[in-house]
């Protein structure tokens, strides 16, 4: 368990031994840097440090600088595997990873080829951790691509969630109303990003219109008092990612970010990295630092922890918990 002690000595080492879940993770972008460094055939502008630009900054960069260096399978394999060894060696027995709907087109594969190639590669790592595979979705992304898509990914019946991401702002989350219905009609975890730009008022609209299962960033639901206790009340589960929300400049440092005021207003929360590749926090890395700026106690990193697992108590087995 994570103690005073242990925390205390930042004793990284032995805190990665820690059974953890990481539940707010994009596949794609959850490797060590250096993997895609090396499987990329053409040289890979690193990310900044701070992206002054916020979020469209981060989605910029994406575009133009990441994304187009994915051109066949055997990078999306070895990315996925690099994904899988660095959580494993970071000790997080469970992840809901996201895997985006563009991605089999990207790489010119059928869906029924990238699920036996996810698969395949997943199976390798059994034994050490749990992947809950949801499906991805931008809110920017083209109406046409995901209609056509979405229909392909969910006849696989291999995703066990839904993650709606990208810029909350590009369109309401009742867009994609007909896309969850179907998600939810297949026992699908549904998730959405909202609160991450949006401000507190949007978040508790978008999380009555859809009642997903867990919020993704949220951390604007603090700026209000009403909609704080409302999501208290209603038990949903806020993903957060510290060092995502300060590498996109929406929170200044560790000693302001507003997960400790929402844990302690009774809001149950997990801590997670979002794009490891990008803003370059492991998950043990980010429980420490938390401690580090005296921003949550040992007690309270600890009840974050053990919730990120028993939530999934029916993925993981027990003996890691």
């Amino acid at each position: 368990m994570l103690t005073e002690n242990l925390l205390a000595a930042k004793d990284i080492e032995s805190i990665r031994k820690i059974p953890k879940a990481d539940v707010h993770a994009h596949m794609v972008l959850s490797a060590p840097f250096s993997a895609y460094q090396e499987v990329f055939e053409s040289s890979l502008e690193p990310p900044p440090d701070i992206f002054t630009g916020g979020l469209p900054h981060f989605l910029q960069y994406l575009k133009t600088a990441f994304f187009p260096h994915f051109r066949h399978p055997d990078q999306l394999r070895y990315i996925l595997q690099q994904v899988l060894q660095h959580m494993v060696e970071d000790g997080v027995v469970y992840t809901e990873l996201s895997f985006d709907i563009r991605l089999p087109l990207a790489f010119g594969i059928s869906w029924e080829t990238f699920v036996i190639l996810v698969e395949d590669e997943i199976s390798k790592f059994r034994e050490h951790i749990t992947v809950h595979p949801d499906l991805g979705m931008a809110r920017e992304i083209d109406e046409q691509l995901w209609r056509e898509n979405a229909e392909k990914a969910l006849a696989t019946k291999y995703f066990k969630g839904v993650d709606i991401y990208g810029d909350e702002l590009a369109r309401e989350i009742g867009y994609f109303s007909e896309y969850l219905r179907q998600a939810k009609e297949q026992g699908l975890k549904i998730k959405i990003h909202s609160g991450e730009v949006g401000d507190a008022v949007r978040v508790l609209k978008e999380y009555e219109h859809v009642q997903p299962d867990a919020i993704q960033h949220g951390i604007r639901a603090s700026e209000n008092s009403e909609v704080l206790e409302a999501l208290v009340e209603a038990r949903v589960t806020v993903n957060v990612c510290p060092a995502s929300n300060m590498a996109l400049r929406l929170v200044n440092d560790y000693s302001c970010h507003p997960i400790a005021d929402m844990l302690r207003a009774g809001l149950r929360v997990t801590v997670n990295t979002d794009d490891y590749a990008i803003f370059g926090t492991s998950l043990s890395e980010e429980y420490l630092h938390l401690f580090e700026n005296g921003l949550l106690t040992a007690a309270e990193l600890e009840l974050i922890r053990v919730h990120g697992l028993k939530e999934n108590a029916s993925e993981n087995n027990p003996s890691r918990q």
